[in-house]
């Protein structure tokens, strides 16, 4: 059966469209409560540490969130059992172990005196203007916030199985009790909406002109990297009422690093390390920083990788020459804070994000139009947690 007969032929309870973590763990989540679930993503299941710095996610999680989380983890491990028969044998005890996750640590490396790394508790960072309020919330979590990224990496762990089909990248992740599909690389080409509510969704396989609608009970829409799903209505009220459902937001540029690397002594893995770009700024507001972490590679334990992130202030986000040079001399401050890092890289890429962080400007913002939830990934990892449970908290209320 093809990947269009599979999608058209099964009766779908949710189907969640977009990327990024919001995106995944209500796709999860939907289905633990037992939903027939597709996901329409064009994400890795492997890349935590990738979204970690392409969204500024440094690894902090606020305490409120902690247990939701862990919770969802819990729930994710057992709906994997359920999946198998074989794993299912295996897991006949009532008892649970809770997963035990490495708390959330960030150091700051001190340019002025030590020249060391300490941990961020101990030091006094001179954050520059463009980075408040982002890094100072992300890197003061509470004392028991857990780490991010090992908390994202445990939960997609769980759902790195499934039958990539030759026509295409098809998971089918589980078929009883509901099934829960990913589908990456479908081309998203419209939104049908009828009577305020939309009803499916026009897609196509790459490199095939052919449409084909996929339809739903309820959609979600993920929004990351501001995204907009406003020019994919085709009819006009639609586009205007999705507009205006996702306006409203202050973005904040920034650029990425990923690394790949050989021998690496100097790594220091389990933590966010934060290097300031001068260690004497001109005045107040003036500093910049760089943020990022190693871990060892998905594709092979033997190599370590790194990535690491930066915001750009208004006067630099206004001329590409200086972002350039921002992430270059970001490259030369990391490897002199940590000797041999340069020599050691086997492969990079550095990438401008334009919308890389965010604040809503709306208080009270909606969390659904046409009747479709939005969940989103530009406000941070905790405002992803709520808009996630407020879309299940949804759901639950209509008896879908």
């Amino acid at each position: 059966m093809s990947i269009r007969e599979q999608l058209q032929s099964t009766s779908w309870d949710v189907c969640v469209v977009g990327d990024g973590a919001a995106a995944l763990w209500t796709a999860h989540a939907m289905h633990l409560k037992g939903k027939s679930v597709l996901w329409v993503t064009n994400d890795e299941l492997s890349s935590a540490p990738r979204m970690l710095a392409k969204h500024a996610w440094c690894g902090a999680l606020a305490k409120a969130a902690t247990s939701d989380l862990i919770s969802l983890l819990d729930s994710a491990e057992e709906a994997v059992a359920e999946a198998t028969e074989e794993t299912a044998a295996e897991n006949t005890t009532e008892e649970t172990t809770e997963p035990a996750f490495p708390p959330f640590q960030a150091f700051y490396f001190d340019a002025k005196a030590s020249k060391r790394f300490k941990p961020i508790a101990q030091s006094k960072p001179d954050w520059g203007t463009h980075e408040l309020p982002w890094l100072t919330h992300i890197l003061t979590p509470s004392h028991d916030a857990i780490d991010f990224m090992s908390w994202q990496n445990e939960l997609t762990s769980r759902y790195r199985v499934g039958t990539a089909t030759a026509e295409g990248t098809l998971y089918q992740i589980a078929t009883e009790p509901t099934p829960f599909y990913i589908v990456r690389g479908l081309l998203v080409i419209g939104l049908q909406a009828a009577q305020d509510k939309i009803t499916a969704i026009d897609v196509a396989l790459p490199g095939d002109k052919a449409t084909f609608a996929v339809k739903a009970g309820q959609f979600v829409l993920a929004e990351i990297g501001g995204e907009s799903y406003a020019e994919l209505a085709a009819n006009t009220s639609a586009s205007e009422l999705l507009k205006s459902a996702q306006k409203g937001k202050s973005y904040r540029a920034g650029f990425s690093l990923h690394f790949k690397h050989s021998h690496l002594p100097s790594a220091i893995v389990g933590g966010a390390l934060v290097v300031p770009l001068v260690a004497h700024p001109s005045k107040k507001g003036a500093g910049s920083h760089v943020v990022g972490r190693f871990f060892e590679s998905d594709s092979d334990p033997s190599v370590m990788e790194s990535v690491w992130f930066g915001l750009v202030d208004d006067e630099e986000v206004a001329d590409n020459n200086e972002i350039l040079k921002k992430m270059k001399a970001a490259k030369r401050v990391i490897d002199k804070t940590l000797p041999g890092f340069l020599d050691s890289v086997q492969f990079e890429s550095m990438q401008f994000e334009p919308q890389m962080v965010a604040v809503d400007l709306i208080k009270k913002r909606p969390n659904q139009v046409l009747n479709a939830l939005i969940v989103t990934d530009d406000l941070g990892s905790d405002a992803a947690l709520k808009t996630v449970s407020r879309a299940l908290d949804n759901v639950a209320s209509v008896g879908l």
